[in-house]
């Protein structure tokens, strides 16, 4: 009897087995969702926070008249921020980067000459490009800035000095 009894349950757990493998493609298909939701949580999350902190920032900067402590204190921030925050941040420096806020792109332009971000790249030729055509009178100063950024990373490329920050 035990005999009939186990092939029953064997032939049993055979026909459930495509059901059983989909069940779990499923489980795994929802644990990666939710592992991608996480990360646009924390991606959003990250970037409301870097956002709320430019605020605070420049209202504590302004209030003291110190704007030059702004650079300063969001190199600190991103060196504090681990490998992964760092991706989210550089898309955010690169967005600064082509604010038309003249604050944020000379923060962004300073982190990124500081820290190397080189994703910014693409962004910078396009600023240069559009400050060609510029008629504000910080133009030709951010332009020499892309302009000695982007040679920092051509001579880090070619096995030039480090990427120093000093733009």
């Amino acid at each position: 009897m035990a005999y009939g009894m186990r092939n029953k349950e064997v032939a049993r757990s055979t026909a459930d087995a495509p059901n059983a493998r989909r069940s779990t493609e499923e489980s795994v298909g929802r644990m990666r969702w939710h592992a991608r939701m996480r990360t646009l949580v924390s991606r959003t999350d990250l970037r409301t926070a870097l956002d709320r902190l430019w605020l605070e920032i420049t209202e504590r900067a302004a209030r003291s008249r110190d704007m030059d402590g702004v650079l300063p204190a969001f190199a600190g921030v991103y060196d504090s921020l681990d490998a992964s925050e760092r991706l989210i941040a550089d898309d955010l420096i690169v967005e600064w980067v082509m604010s038309d806020d003249p604050g944020r792109r000379y923060v962004g332009l300073g982190l990124v000459a500081r820290f190397g971000i080189r994703n910014a790249v693409p962004s910078l030729t396009e600023l240069l490009n559009r400050l060609d055509e510029a008629e504000d009178p910080s133009a030709p100063y951010d332009a020499a800035k892309i302009n000695r950024i982007l040679q920092q990373f051509d001579a880090a490329q070619l096995g030039g000095p480090e990427v120093t920050g000093r733009v």
